[in-house]
């Protein structure tokens, strides 16, 4: 892999570190997903955890807990069952929704988390930042992440829309570098069908770019 200049965004990236991402169907009250993270730049790492709630046979909810570093809850999230509610994880039948990036996403300084909300059908996915404030997480945006200029390389925060054909986009984030860039699914349908790839994408002040393709849509 060849060298990368770290950027400022890259270097927040850095603090962010997944603890487990690939679970087992959880049981009630489990914490199936974590990551670390020092919130408050005070150089001792909190814990971002989903825990498990409404545990079901096709579905499980996931409320989102902070801990300190001494295991004592910071911040609780709270509880909803709404599939559109911003601060809704969990798993259904028809989608999942988790926590997929999580670090200084804009290079304010401040810890944003971002995750997709759950959908079944073919088009842009639409993914909620949400940002802590010092006390808790609240929600800044739910946009999609479409191509801007086309063939450019570049994904943009764009208002969330049913349109999907002649578009590419970032469909989902699977893993998180040291270097900060991410592993992003890249959904195409400029032309016909819809074509599918993989590529290394850094955040940006205005969404994410492609660093390198992996696999490029075909």
């Amino acid at each position: 892999m060849r060298r990368l200049v770290m950027s400022v965004l890259a270097l927040a990236l850095l603090s962010a570190g997944a603890l487990a991402q690939d679970f087992d169907w959880p049981t009630e009250g489990q914490a199936y997903q974590r990551f670390q993270v020092d919130l408050n730049r005070d150089g001792r790492p909190e814990t971002l955890s989903l825990v498990a709630y409404d545990v079901g046979e096709s579905s499980y909810l996931g409320q989102l807990v902070v801990t300190r570093s001494n295991g004592s809850v910071l911040w609780k999230g709270p509880r909803p069952t709404d599939p559109a509610d911003p601060m809704i994880f969990g798993a259904w039948d028809w989608g999942i929704a988790g926590l997929e990036v999580v670090g200084d996403l804009d290079g304010d300084g401040r810890i944003e988390i971002l995750g997709a909300l759950p959908q079944s059908d073919v088009r842009p996915a639409t993914f909620r930042v949400l940002r802590w404030n010092g006390k808790a997480f609240q929600k800044v945006f739910a946009r999609c992440l479409l191509e801007e200029p086309r063939n450019s390389g570049r994904y943009r925060w764009t208002a969330p829309s049913d349109r999907f054909q002649g578009f590419r986009w970032i469909g989902s984030f699977e893993s998180t570098a040291r270097d900060g860039s991410c592993v992003a699914r890249i959904y195409d349908t400029i032309g016909s069908g819809v074509r599918l790839g993989t590529a290394r994408v850094a955040p940006d002040p205005k969404g994410f770019h492609v660093v390198r393709w992996i696999d490029p849509p075909r």
